[in-house]
């Protein structure tokens, strides 16, 4: 036999820490979500931080948040990009694809960091 394979770990680099300009610049997170039932693809990305508060402030102050369809299309308006929505066009979406609606806001959700420990935080439910 030959000698015992030895391995080999390399120290992981640290990043460089970033300047005030490099925070203050970078762009938001985008990315195309298909959707077959429509026939093509939508833009979905991060919302600013002020958004994510008013959206943790609907869900606190809405025990029934997960459950009301308003709702999730407002998640939906407001994480997608382009094509861009309004909450005029909530009555129409709210006409469109549940399950469409769903899987675009869970997504929206997740690139957003609202998990459903998250939600269910702001409610209080804990």
């Amino acid at each position: 036999m030959g000698a015992p394979f030895k391995i080999r770990y390399r120290k992981a680099q640290k990043m460089a820490r970033l300047s005030k300009q490099q925070v203050l610049k970078a762009p938001l997170k985008t990315e195309d979500f298909e959707v077959a039932e429509w026939g093509g693809s939508i833009l979905i990305g991060e919302w600013p931080v002020e958004r994510t508060s008013s959206i943790m402030d609907m869900f606190r102050n809405n025990d029934a948040a997960m459950s009301d369809p308003s709702l999730l299309v407002k998640l939906f308006v407001m994480g997608c990009i382009d094509p861009v929505f309004t909450e005029d066009d909530i009555p129409d979406l709210l006409q469109k694809s549940g399950a469409v609606i769903l899987r675009a806001s869970q997504r929206i959700m997740v690139l957003n960091g609202l998990s459903e420990n998250a939600l269910t935080e702001a409610r209080g439910n804990s």
